[in-house]
């Protein structure tokens, strides 16, 4: 065979080789590509998924504390204050829960309440506390970072992918931040509910027992017995009690977590125990 036909099918089958090769690079890179934007999307669908479980579940703990304080707000404290208020010469003096400000001083709560809630609205609050839990996140939050990169040379489309890829992560990173600031106040609010729906029921019990007593006894103070008495001041220190804890504010100015809330739940949980036990 003439040595040009030799060397022309030489050059043929080395541009064959050359081309298969090029084409062999080329699925590598976009395998490569379609591996990085998988993970990509995967992780943006991760963590949007998590972020809204959590959201979810923590707008339920506080939609149930919100319910509790209007419970306390609109019935159990302008109970309280009608039937205690109604009281008469009752000695300020010897008792420190007793103080002749105390009817004033929930209706002055009941009112401030009012002003700054609407009537039947619970979600609203807890959608204000939601929103103030999550400031923080920049650009409407990690998850909404999942886009593929295409439409480029495949080597600098990697390079880019592989980017975005690391910036998903600490996108990701700071959402989960977010995620343990949320449960935190879920968590806050799910201990106030539980412990200010105790101190409720409570709270029911011996303002049914104030009522029966003025029924009973008539609303002359002086003229009340000793554990008579005792009633009224257990009444009115769980007035005081219950009034403090529903006045709390899950978020501080900063919109985080309120440093307070530890505090107040111990403090609540031992006025359980005290009148748990008959005070």
């Amino acid at each position: 065979m003439p040595l040009p036909f030799l060397i022309g099918g030489a050059i043929v089958a080395i541009g064959g080789l050359v081309g298969a090769a090029a084409k062999s690079v080329n699925r590598d890179y976009e395998e490569e590509l379609v591996w990085i934007n998988r993970k990509i999307r995967s992780l943006a669908e991760e963590t949007n998924r998590n972020y809204n479980a959590t959201q979810q579940d923590v707008k339920s703990k506080l939609d149930n504390w919100i319910f509790i304080k209007k419970e306390a707000h609109t019935h159990l404290l302008p109970r309280f204050v009608d039937s205690f208020g109604n009281l008469k010469q009752v000695d300020y003096d010897t008792n420190e829960v007793l103080t002749s400000d105390i009817v004033k001083d929930i209706k002055q709560t009941n009112l401030k309440y009012k002003m700054n809630h609407k009537d039947g609205d619970v979600g609203t609050e807890s959608e204000a506390a939601l929103k103030g839990a999550i400031l923080g996140i920049v650009g409407g939050g990690a998850f909404l970072l999942g886009s593929v990169i295409k439409n480029v040379k495949l080597q600098y489309a990697i390079e880019e992918a592989e980017a975005n890829l690391a910036k998903m992560k600490l996108e990701a990173e700071k959402v989960k931040t977010v995620e343990m600031k949320l449960r935190h106040l879920g968590k806050r609010a799910g201990e106030l509910t539980s412990v200010t729906q105790v101190l409720s029921d409570l709270f029911k019990l011996a303002l049914h027992q104030l009522e029966c007593n003025i029924a009973t006894y008539g609303t002359n103070y002086s003229q009340y017995d000793l554990v008579t008495r005792k009633q009224v001041h257990m009444v009115a220190e769980l007035a005081k009690t219950v009034k403090t804890v529903v006045s709390t504010e899950l978020l501080n100015d900063s919109w985080e977590p309120n440093p307070k809330l530890a505090t107040i739940i111990r403090t609540s949980r031992e006025a359980v125990e005290k009148f748990s036990h008959g005070g």
